[in-house]
């Protein structure tokens, strides 16, 4: 089956389940939004598809388990933006961005013409070319959100996973991201999105997973999902729920 095939995940950290048995399938060209409150499990389910957490139970992409894949082929198949934003030295963002081709070729080998487009194009959609030659170190944080974004962007995996993406981002700059994602997935990829922000969840994504004490609780489209009594019962809060342009908007209001 192509795309995400995830079955029976569980995740152990210590003696607590963090994920117990998740299940769930993601064809090519969907936008998910993983949503939850904190410490639902949410970063926890994409720490565990990228490898960077012990798990049980099946993940497959395109049909291929990732479990049987070495760690470079599995960054061929999955990009990964996690939520830490930290850049620890001076590298210029151009170099920065390039290391999302670091899966895509030999050790020590020069950029190839089609890194080099790559590298281009992923600058281009995060509006940090005039970036290029600037020291990571020297961004602000909306800056340099866009720059990390842009190097899991140059991966060009078929898989992109992405952690609380428009933190530190602007509404502008918010708006412009989930448009380059859903941009994505009109060329196919596959996005599975973990975000906060339930109205930009609610405009954006095509589906939503609700993940709730290491568990799938709910899984549809938006406004079947974000509905008052689920907000209510997982959030404890009020919200306006609305429809404009054939999307559900979601303004939280205050607590039960």
């Amino acid at each position: 089956m192509s795309g995400l095939v995830v079955q029976n995940l569980s995740v152990r950290l210590g003696r607590r389940a963090v994920l117990d048995g998740v299940s769930f399938t993601a064809t090519k060209g969907e936008m998910i939004g993983l949503v939850g409150v904190n410490g639902a499990g949410k970063s926890t389910l994409l720490r565990a598809l990228v490898g960077l957490l012990p798990s049980h139970g099946t993940m497959e992409v395109d049909g291929v388990d990732l479990r049987r894949i070495s760690a470079g082929e599995r960054a061929r198949r999955i990009a990964y933006l996690p939520q830490e934003r930290e850049i620890a030295w001076p590298i210029a963002v151009a170099d920065l961005v390039a290391l999302g081709r670091t899966p895509h070729r030999k050790p020590f080998a020069p950029l190839a013409h089609a890194d080099l487009e790559a590298i281009d194009r992923a600058m281009a959609r995060m509006d940090v070319e005039h970036l290029r030659a600037v020291p990571a170190t020297e961004l602000s944080g909306g800056e340099r959100a866009r720059a990390l974004i842009a190097r899991a962007l140059a991966q060009e995996a078929p898989l992109l996973l992405v952690d609380e993406p428009t933190a530190g981002l602007d509404p502008g700059h918010q708006i412009d991201l989930m448009q380059v994602l859903t941009d994505l997935t009109a060329g196919g990829t596959t996005v599975l999105v973990c975000i906060h922000d339930l109205a930009l969840a609610a405009r954006w994504c095509s589906r939503i997973l609700l993940v709730d004490a290491g568990t799938i609780k709910a899984d549809g489209l938006p406004e079947d999902v974000l509905s008052h009594e689920m907000l209510g019962s997982i959030y404890g809060i009020t919200a306006h729920i609305a429809e404009v342009d054939g999307r559900t908007i979601i303004q939280p209001l205050g607590r039960v």
